[in-house]
Formats: structure tokens, C-alpha cells, sequence
């Protein structure tokens, strides 16, 4: 019956959209937010921090060795000896004074740079792991899903040949007409269902019902003019 070769037809195309579509979100989800981009960006933010304050520790500990050269060589010039008048005296001590302070002072900031670069360093060993098993994770889910793209479209290509085959063994007349319902309806046959068009959802009369059971030639539902196959 020629219905049913129709419906055959828009079977395939459905299983042929049903692909695309479902190529499509593969597609996205390959494209898409990537937890392992998210988890490297964390990573590069984290390792770029700690480098910051690694270079200043080190700064620190460099301006610290200066500092405590200075204080030995102002302790050496305060007592080995060597007669200064009081007011030169009382100079080198000012000196030396404010130089220690200067060091308590570097000491502790560095205690506490110290403190924050050993938890940096920390934080981007953990981010590092993280990303790691974000990446291991992706790269198998991005496996599996290249692989379902690939079946998807090896099926949807064969579905494609036997689609082409059925459309050339239909009469045109019968093409144009189903494709011209397929334009206006969205799509062309409907099933008949309990006596219901599954298109547009009304009823059909007995003896309606019973014409599209016993008839040999394409019937249309009264209502939405889609072409009925019996369920």
C-alpha cells in the first residue's frame, strides 16, 4: 500500500533528524564547558600566584642577607676599637639600632610570606591533582563520545542510502504530494490510533475509520489532511 510505503519514508527521515540532532548535542558537549579547561585555568592561576610569591620570599631573603650584612659591618665599625668621638658614637648606634629594627621587622613579614607561599604552594599541588583527574576524566568521556559521533553518523549515512532507495521506488506524484504536506504540516502521516489521528488528535467516524482499514488508495484525515495509516 502506498500509505505505508509513505510512512516508511517518514520513518527514515525521523530516524534521520533523530541523528542529527543527537549528533548535535554530541558535538556541543565536545565544544562546550569542558571541566578540564575550568580545572586548567585554576591550575595556571594557582601555579602563577605561587611563582609571584616565591619570587617575592626570595627578594625578601635577599634584602634580608643585605640587611644583616649591614648590621655586621656597623658592629664592627662600633667595637673594634677604634676611637670615635661621642657624637660619631652615638651615630653608629642609631644606626645599628634602626638597622635591627628594620630586620625585625623583614623577619617577620617573612614568617608570615613564608606562611603564605608554603599554602600556595600547597594549593597549586592540589589544583594540579585536580587537574590531572579532570583531564583523565574528560579525555575518556570525549572517547566515548567521538565514538557514538561516529556510529551515529555511520548509521545515519546508511539510513541515508535506504531513504534514497525508497524515495525512487515511489511514483512522483506521490512524492510531491507527500513532501508538499510534509512542508505545510510539519510532518505528512499520521497514525490512526483508536480511531484518533495521532496529527491532530480528532476522532474519526465508524465508518471513516473502516475506509482507511479496507482502502487500497492514500486517505486523508478530514481535519488536518495528513495522510492516515492505520496503527
Amino acid at each position: 500500500m502506498s500509505s505505508i510505503d509513505l510512512m516508511e519514508l517518514q520513518d527514515l527521515e525521523f530516524s534521520i533528524d533523530h541523528s542529527r540532532k543527537a549528533l548535535v548535542v554530541i558535538k556541543n558537549q565536545l565544544e562546550g564547558n569542558n571541566p578540564a579547561k575550568v580545572a586548567r585555568a585554576n591550575f595556571l592561576k594557582t601555579q602563577e600566584e605561587f611563582k609571584i610569591l616565591s619570587v617575592t620570599q626570595k627578594e625578601f631573603d635577599d634584602t634580608l642577607s643585605q640587611l644583616v650584612d649591614r648590621i655586621s659591618a656597623t658592629e664592627k665599625s662600633l667595637y673594634r676599637g677604634t676611637s670615635f668621638s661621642s657624637k660619631e658614637l652615638s651615630g653608629l648606634q642609631k644606626d645599628l639600632d634602626s638597622l635591627n629594627k628594620r630586620k625585625s621587622n623583614l623577619e617577620e613579614e617573612l614568617i608570615l610570606l613564608m606562611d603564605k607561599c608554603d599554602n600556595s604552594k600547597v594549593t597549586c599541588e592540589n589544583a594540579e591533582q585536580f587537574l590531572e583527574r579532570e583531564e583523565k576524566a574528560w579525555n575518556e568521556k570525549a572517547k566515548i563520545l567521538m565514538k557514538n559521533g561516529q556510529n551515529l553518523y555511520s548509521q545515519m549515512r546508511a539510513v541515508d542510502l535506504i531513504l534514497k532507495n525508497t524515495r525512487g521506488k515511489l511514483p512522483k506524484e506521490l512524492l510531491d504530494l507527500y513532501d508538499k504536506l510534509k512542508i505545510s504540516k510539519g510532518f505528512a502521516v499520521a497514525k490512526l490510533e483508536k480511531e484518533i489521528c495521532s496529527g491532530c488528535g480528532v476522532a474519526l467516524p465508524v465508518s471513516e475509520v473502516q475506509q482507511v482499514r479496507n482502502s487500497k488508495q492514500i486517505y486523508h484525515c478530514r481535519n488536518c489532511s495528513r495522510i492516515l495509516v492505520e496503527n
